[in-house]
């Protein structure tokens, strides 16, 4: 093998290990368009971001927008492109803390919200701010980054005409995942089609809501969107929106679904029967939005609240309060049978009763400190993985990196002819042992390449950064 063949080998395979993969398999990938939010390290200030409102606490700060105490706005100037057709919206989103305290008890002011709205049915819109930035009242979709309750994602559905608590039997959708005292950000991911019959929510990749009950077809305007955040006075955290990327197609990313939201909340809606499909038709005049969101409740298990109640107990969703008061309700329904015998209750048989519960009772509080202990465990765990992964990935490019330069500039050099001054003998024997030393070379670097494209390709797909 001629060492210019070895050299245009070795080349080649640094190439695939650089070059994105999209690029190599002649696939076209979705670019954003006009709508996104441009590099905000390329800004110098709020009020130069073009085709966005930017209000109240929220300022640009080192390539980010970081909302500040109160309440703070991110409003598209023009309203969402092709609504009715095919749309995908993606923002990049982190919340940090100062300090691990309290903070987690602001669950009725801390949160960040992300809008789909008509404009022209939602009441003050852009000047009430009551609802974590937003309008209280709202025709549309409010997707809530909130700890209330459980910490993650919550999905509302309004009508613009009564005001929705933030409680999690008045959405349409959650999905639990831990985005407090982590550094590393999120991606949020909203993405429409009405060719594919889908309206989906994912996060960092993995599903966390998806239905075909809700249609944009009859939309009168295009949809209003933006995001706002709301934080308490007294607390020490912040939000930071690092990114805003909207398309006018599906993306790769958003037609696959690496993997599911884990924590059994994970709603997947699908309507089978023509007839069943809701459509989202914003008018005065039209089927309220809370009466179409309750049927598609009723398709997803959510049942109403005296049908829950009369149900039976689920133990994989029942929470420690409940058991408590079960055994508040048996222990009082004893004693009530006991007064009601003309003969003394036995004193023994009570107290035993009494005994067993204050057992059930550490052991449910044993068992809630470990989950809890373990579930930090974890957390930390995953952080130490992805910064490790992070940091090989960028060690493995740099020696590639450094190896194609070494190449390159060997290839301009050119190999001096040594045939003049060393023996012939010689010379066949520094080519024989040569050819050997440099296929080894080239074995390693398709190795190596083939490693980076993987780190690459996971890294792509986790979304960490």
């Amino acid at each position: 093998m001629k060492p210019s063949l070895l050299l245009a080998a070795s080349l080649a395979s640094v190439t695939l290990a650089i070059v994105p993969e999209g690029i190599i398999s002649g696939e076209k990938a979705a670019v954003p368009g006009s709508q996104s939010l441009p590099n905000l390290f390329t800004v110098s200030s709020a009020s130069e971001i073009d085709g966005w409102d930017v209000g109240g606490t929220l300022k640009l700060e080192a390539g980010r927008l970081a909302f500040g105490t109160g309440q703070g706005a991110l409003w598209s100037k023009q309203p969402l492109a092709n609504s009715r057709d095919e749309w995908v919206i993606e923002a990049v989103f982190r919340n940090s803390e100062v300090k691990e305290t309290a903070d987690h008890s602001f669950v009725d002011t801390n949160g960040l919200s992300f809008w789909l709205l008509q404009a022209d049915t939602t009441p003050k819109l852009y000047y009430d701010v009551s609802n974590f930035g937003g309008p209280a009242k709202f025709d549309g979709f409010q997707l809530l980054v909130n700890n209330k309750e459980k910490p993650g994602l919550k999905i509302f559905a309004g009508d613009g005409t009564r005001e929705i608590p933030n409680q999690l039997d008045k959405t349409i959708g959650t999905c639990t995942f831990n985005y407090l005292d982590s550094m590393v950000p999120f991606t949020l991911r909203i993405s429409y089609s009405a060719k594919k019959k889908w309206f989906k929510v994912q996060i960092d990749n993995n599903l966390c809501f998806k239905t075909d009950a809700i249609s944009f077809k009859n939309l009168k305007e295009d949809l209003t969107f933006g995001t706002t955040g709301s934080i308490d006075g007294k607390s020490d955290e912040y939000w930071e929106i690092l990114k805003m990327s909207v398309y006018n197609e599906l993306t790769e990313d958003a037609i696959d679904d690496h993997g599911i939201i884990a924590d059994g909340t994970a709603k997947v809606v699908t309507v089978t029967q023509q007839e069943q499909q809701a459509t989202f038709h914003p008018s005065h005049n039209r089927e309220s939005l809370m009466e179409r969101t309750r049927k598609w409740r009723e398709q997803n298990g959510q049942e109403p609240e005296e049908q829950r109640a009369a149900g039976s107990l689920d133990a994989s969703t029942i929470d420690l309060s409940e058991v408590h008061q079960r055994l508040d309700k048996l222990e009082n329904l004893i004693l009530s049978l006991a007064n009601r015998d003309s003969a003394a209750p036995d004193s023994t048989v009570l107290n035993q009763i009494v005994d067993a519960q204050i057992r059930q009772n550490r052991v449910l509080e044993t068992l809630q400190n470990n989950y809890a202990r373990l579930e930090e465990q974890i957390q930390n765990q995953n952080n130490d993985i992805a910064r490790s992964i992070l940091k090989e990935f960028s060690n493995q490019r740099k020696e590639i990196g450094n190896l194609g330069s070494y190449v390159q500039s060997l290839a301009k050099s050119g190999t001096p002819d040594l045939s003049s001054t060393i023996a012939p003998e010689t010379v066949e024997s520094f080519q024989r042992y040569s050819k050997w030393i440099l296929i080894t070379i080239i074995a390693v670097i398709v190795v190596l390449s083939v490693i980076v494209h993987r780190l690459r390709k996971d890294v792509k797909h986790s979304k960490l950064l």
